[in-house]
């Protein structure tokens, strides 16, 4: 910025010659150095981007002698609208507006050109009401345009007397636009960085179909009220598995299941308090955190849930479904650790399932049920590591006819066995569990493909049977 200009031949003098001419910078000159040096300003110093643009804007209406200026973007849908960025007007920012180009000057400056209206901007444009009704009388305006080259939208400038600007002041503007343009790339850069990092933030809580909270923001919270549980003041935590979800969701399609899901949390919600937390915890399942709450009064909040599950009808296609719930029910106590937490109520409320559905269980950890099905539990991961590492055997037992004949031929049944370390586990150990959690396909496709491979490597075994 070590130029000077010549308001009378539009000619810059550098300071290279500034000794052969004795020369003082005008007011518009220091005007201009003003609006340079604005520019120049990282926007970063400022306290947001609005304020960026609000200082250069009014620098630039200084230094023109106007009394209007705005920023405008393409809207994203219809590119014959703009929305306002901001809008300034005599020291002022009003209201942002959306306006159909038809019809204005904007609409040159849309097509990639520098209009310039010194006098009756007005009047050549009698549709523009915003420049009949503020008396415009003066107009510049210049395209935004991104490194791309991408019309991103217009500067413009709006003045109710006669301009008379010279050819340099017209380059000025361009300029001020290619820096706002420059600006606003960032700005929406930032924006949409913001705007994925909010997301990702939500993800990170929230359940992305409920809306209510997922299953690690609910384990961290658990963590953190049982840290700081008292004795007087225990906390619950209610894990709530809907019946026959599976029925409905391979019947009617995983878009009802989704929108049962959806419809079941304000059922949810409306039986527990403000502060209580509730949360998507599985597939069908949910669980609330229950803060500064008793086991009796959990039960209580437990069995109104299950009477509005109850008496809520599902309704798909004209027709109507009938939904219920298990639930169970674990304290949060001082002597709870806090990752026994959702296992022991998870394990009440598949005791509750089993004992007719619609019911609810409080965890005790020396009921007979509970233990039964924890044991039963235990096997689950060995299970699926034994399927995956081959770690079963079959055993054949020969059945023999009580008469011999030349007839009869040995018959045999297949046993499977469990290899488990230097252990070989009988299947009444394993079998119940895998039955009960839908494991029993799998070991059975296991058990006919290890038989016909056997069958395919000895084929004279076959002729003894």
């Amino acid at each position: 910025y070590d130029t000077f200009i010549d308001l009378t031949s539009s000619t810059p003098l550098t300071r290279k010659n500034q000794h052969a001419v004795e020369y003082e910078q005008t007011p518009l000159e220091n005007k201009l150095e003003d609006l340079l040096n604005t520019l120049s300003t990282r926007s970063v110093s400022y306290e947001n981007t609005e304020s960026f643009f609000l200082h250069c804007i009014e620098k630039v209406a200084k230094f023109y002698g106007v009394e209007y200026a705005f920023i405008g973007l393409l809207d994203d849908v219809d590119n014959q609208l703009v929305n306002t960025f901001l809008v300034w007007h005599n020291g002022q920012l009003i209201d942002n507006f959306q306006y159909s180009l038809h019809g204005t000057p904007c609409e040159e400056v849309v097509n990639l050109k520098h209009e310039i209206i010194q006098k009756g901007a007005a009047c050549r444009y009698p549709e523009d009401e915003m420049l009949v009704q503020m008396n415009i009388e003066s107009y510049f305006g210049s395209p935004l345009i991104g490194v791309d080259g991408k019309l991103l939208g217009l500067f413009s400038i709006m003045g109710t007397q006669e301009m008379n600007p010279y050819p340099w002041m017209i380059a000025v503007l361009n300029s001020v636009a290619a820096r706002f343009a420059l600006e606003l790339e960032r700005f929406k850069a930032e924006e949409k960085l913001r705007t994925l990092n909010t997301e990702l933030q939500f993800r990170e809580i929230y359940d992305s179909l409920t809306g209510i909270w997922n299953r690690d923001a609910i384990e961290g919270s658990l963590i953190r009220h049982q840290s700081s549980v008292t004795a007087d003041q225990p906390h619950a935590f209610l894990y709530i598995d809907l019946d026959q979800f599976k029925v409905i969701n391979d019947m009617l399609g995983h878009t009802a299941g989704d929108e049962l899901l959806c419809q079941v949390v304000p059922l949810l919600q409306q039986n527990i308090r403000d502060y209580d937390l509730p949360a998507r915890v599985g597939g069908d399942e949910f669980g609330i955190l229950l803060e500064q709450c008793s086991l009796n009064e959990a039960s209580t909040i437990a069995q109104n849930i299950l009477d509005s599950i109850a008496n809520f009808q599902f309704q798909w296609a004209d027709k109507q479904y009938h939904v219920s719930a298990s639930i169970g029910i674990a304290a949060i106590t001082t002597e709870t650790h806090s990752e026994n937490i959702m296992s022991q109520a998870d394990l009440a409320c598949h005791v509750a399932k089993e004992n007719g559905r619609n019911k609810f269980l409080v965890y005790q950890k020396d009921d007979q049920a509970i233990l039964s099905r924890a044991d039963e539990m235990d096997w689950l991961p060995k299970i699926s590591h034994a399927l995956a590492h081959d770690d079963f055997v079959l055993y054949a037992q020969p059945i023999e006819p009580t008469r011999q004949d030349s007839s009869s031929k040995c018959s045999y049944e297949l046993l499977i066995r469990m290899i488990h370390g230097e252990d070989i586990i009988a299947p009444g150990k394993f079998l119940p569990a895998a039955e009960r959690y839908d494991q029993m396909v799998d070991i059975d496709r296991w058990v006919i493909l290890k038989t016909i491979g056997m069958l395919e490597k000895h084929r004279e075994f076959i002729d003894k049977v």
